[in-house]
């Protein structure tokens, strides 16, 4: 009985409440030592991900004193806005940071809110950890080993929504008393439903993925557990599923909202990118000391994908702690699931393919869980934050046991902890806070009127439009934004897409496709950050505006009758439009080229510009240069470059005079221009293009080539004339 409430007061004693301050001093020490006085100049992480968390923050209050509902908002991707319940919403962390917000700023309260986070998530593995292995220094190293591992590292640098995970170590606590019948039936059944409902509150995501872990681990029990286990486990879920009624029932406001006001279906990031890497088990990013020697860097900067989710490392010493562990208790029950619950942790975030050193190998079980509802939405790499959990618990019963003599336990636990070490630079884990002086000196009520819509460049995750908006105090909506994804119906528009700078864009009738783009979205005006004015100049000259300088920024106002002709344009209308006339410009590039006597095998997009094939006029945006990867940028799959793919342009022939055009776009638009050619054409692909639409799949994005002989070629040629023609003519009559 003492040694039972000794265990149950593992948190607020003076040695817990200790370990609570040291993991606060260790997260401060490490993360915020480069804010220095700056807690409101500068900000924990890399990117504009924490500023979108800062304006999530700083969003329910404002929101609420407005009398505003704070789950959905227009004031981005306006006029129609966005459903923030299905974004990284964090009322829990909103709401008590009210006081915060308003008297030291959005800044600070996201800085005091990521060491919160950290601190907290090893405390309640702390606690967890000494409940189960009763050894006090164990139990510390175990918090470290989640609440400092390398999944935290990564969304340290990025992502305070995955960070807040303390509750997943206070639920798996609550579990064990239940399954050990340690604790009264209804304090469980109040704790679990209260740590669901916190959880659920923090991040959706991880309440989901906490989720399916709970129900991973009943299904380990019931294959690798002891009958005893298999019992026990089985008398417990009546009351995890009571628990979880209550605390659906208690946010049921929030999930009424989550369907109500609409969401985006699919998976928002293409799963491979966001893939735990098989070398990234023994091979650390820049994110840990380790990973700054210069072999492992070159090794890890082959990653796919983003820096921050490169964290599944584990590293040797830790699993040769857990390979000991698993050969003296592989013959009890909880062994063998705690075992189990490793494994499988590390398995599904290794994502739908094997990937070694940003190569795709082979199909991994992780391709069924992202085809799960609600789940498949949650990122491979992510899933190692459970890997984790069993391995600060595997490391805290093997350091608190007499497995090895008591020097080689410490021995161990202090180079898993070493091996483990954050980035010792402080400046990496900062980022200054880079306002112009028109938001800052509040220029911006000079030049746009309260509520306004308007377009800011860099666009969405290009630039910091949404800590500028934040700044601002939402004096002005935005037809763009970034809360995640964007929304279906921003990302059909071709200007879109050229917004974004993801590639370069060519744009024929560029000033028609930027003037639908406004009209249709009620935007009066364009904000360009000088430091990108060249960039843009182009484009934002088709609009006749002339351009007022302020700030730091340039401004664009569209009159109003240069947008009438355009207010019904829809995103469908002008795909088609650039899909036909990028692709009639190819098929006459083509014809001439053959009609010019060139040879059909020497037919690139590059040669047809070479030869002033291409209209002239069109209007290239050009791509943005990525930073480096350790600095934030995307590593994407290496693929052979192919001299008849120039971005979204594709060209070739054969020397049997065969000759291949196609264009990329959206399958509703080119299902229009395959309509137009296919007659003339003897093959086309993708073959689904030739099917009726059905339903989501008509909002894929893909390429459409098309092969024509010279015969095909010809009357292509000519009917791409007279599309020409005619589109000419309907310009003219705007």
């Amino acid at each position: 009985m003492a040694e039972r409430i000794r265990r149950r007061r593992c948190a607020f004693d003076l040695p817990g409440l200790t370990a609570l301050a040291f993991y606060f001093m260790l997260a401060a020490l490490f993360f915020a030592r480069g804010l220095g006085g700056r807690w409101s100049a500068a900000y924990i992480g890399k990117g504009v991900d924490p500023q979108l968390l800062m304006w999530l923050v700083a969003w329910w209050p404002y929101a609420l004193n407005h009398g505003l509902n704070p789950l959905y908002t227009r004031a981005v991707w306006a006029p129609k806005g966005v459903n923030l319940a299905w974004t990284t919403c964090m009322p829990l962390v909103s709401l008590p940071a009210v006081p915060v917000v308003l008297t030291l700023g959005p800044v600070f309260a996201y800085n005091l809110a990521c060491v919160a986070a950290v601190a907290l998530a090893g405390w309640c593995a702390f606690i967890l950890c000494r409940y189960l292995s009763g050894a006090y220094w164990a139990a510390l190293a175990g918090g470290y080993v989640f609440g400092f591992s390398a999944y935290m590292l990564g969304q340290t640098a990025a992502h305070l929504d995955l960070i807040l995970i303390f509750p997943i170590a206070l639920f798996t606590l609550l579990l064990i008393r239940g399954f050990r019948a340690d604790i009264a039936w209804r304090t469980l059944v109040g704790g679990l439903a209260l740590v669901l409902v916190a959880q659920f509150l923090l991040f959706v995501e991880l309440f989901a993925t906490m989720t399916l872990f709970a129900a991973i681990a009943l299904c380990a029990i019931l294959v690798v557990g002891s009958n005893a286990e298999k019992t026990r486990a089985v008398n417990l879920l009546p009351t995890v599923a009571l628990s979880y009624a209550i605390a659906l029932a208690a946010v049921s406001p929030f999930l009424y909202f989550m369907v109500a006001l609409g969401f985006e279906p699919g998976a928002p990031h293409p799963p491979l990118l966001y893939s735990t890497d098989l070398l990234n088990l023994v091979i650390p990013t820049s994110t840990m000391e380790l990973g700054r020697i210069a072999p492992l860097n070159q090794i890890a900067a082959r990653f796919l994908g983003f820096i921050f989710e490169a964290g599944g490392y584990i590293g040797i010493p830790l699993m040769l702690v857990a390979a000991a562990f698993a050969r003296r208790h592989w013959s009890e029950g909880w062994g063998r699931v705690l075992i189990v619950m490793l494994i499988v942790a590390v398995v599904l975030s290794l994502g739908p393919f094997l990937v070694v050193a940003g190569r795709p190998i082979i199909p991994l079980p992780g391709i069924v869980v992202g085809a799960l509802p609600l789940i498949g939405k949650a990122l491979p790499a992510r899933l190692m934050l459970y890997a984790f959990l069993a391995l600060a618990l595997i490391a805290a019963l093997w350091l608190g046991s007499g497995a090895a003599p008591l020097w080689a336990r410490v021995l161990a636990g202090l180079v898993v902890v070493a091996s483990m070490l954050p980035n010792l630079s402080a400046p990496f884990w900062t980022t200054t806070v880079d306002i112009p002086p028109f938001f800052s000196d509040a220029l911006y009520a000079k030049y746009l009127s309260p509520g306004e819509t308007i377009v800011v460049l860099p666009y969405s995750y290009a630039g910091d439009s949404m800590l500028w908006q934040l700044q601002s105090g939402w004096y002005f909506r935005m037809a763009g934004g970034n809360v995640g994804p964007p929304p279906l119906r921003f990302r059909q528009w071709p200007i879109v897409r050229a917004f974004y700078r993801v590639g370069t864009v060519e744009l024929p009738a560029a000033g028609d496709q930027l003037k639908a783009f406004l009209a249709a979205h009620r935007a009066t005006a364009v904000l360009v950050d000088d430091r990108e004015a060249e960039v843009w100049r182009p484009l934002m000259a088709t609009l006749g505006a002339a351009p007022v300088r302020a700030g730091g920024m340039t401004v664009y106002r569209v009159a109003p009758a240069e947008l009438a002709p355009w207010q019904n344009s829809t995103a469908l209308e002008m795909a088609t439009r650039l899909d036909q006339a990028r692709f009639a410009a190819l098929v006459l590039a083509a014809d001439n080229y053959l009609r010019a006597g060139h040879p059909p095998a020497a037919l690139t997009p590059a040669e047809a510009y070479k030869l002033e094939l291409m209209p002239p006029g069109w209007i290239a945006v050009a791509k943005k240069a990525e930073p480096p990867w350790a600095e934030g940028g995307m590593n994407l799959p290496r693929r052979p470059n192919d001299p008849h793919l120039l971005d979204d342009l594709w060209l070739g022939g054969n020397a049997q005079g065969l000759v291949e055009v196609g264009v990329a776009g959206w399958y509703p638009a080119l299902r229009a221009v395959l309509n137009e050619y296919r007659a003339d054409a003897i093959g086309f692909l993708p073959r689904d293009l030739g099917a009726p639409p059905r339903g989501p799949e008509d909002d894929l994005r893909g390429r459409l080539v098309m092969t024509f002989n010279a015969e095909g070629l010809a009357r292509a040629a000519a009917r791409a004339r007279a599309e020409s023609s005619s589109a000419a003519a309907n310009a003219a009559s705007r």
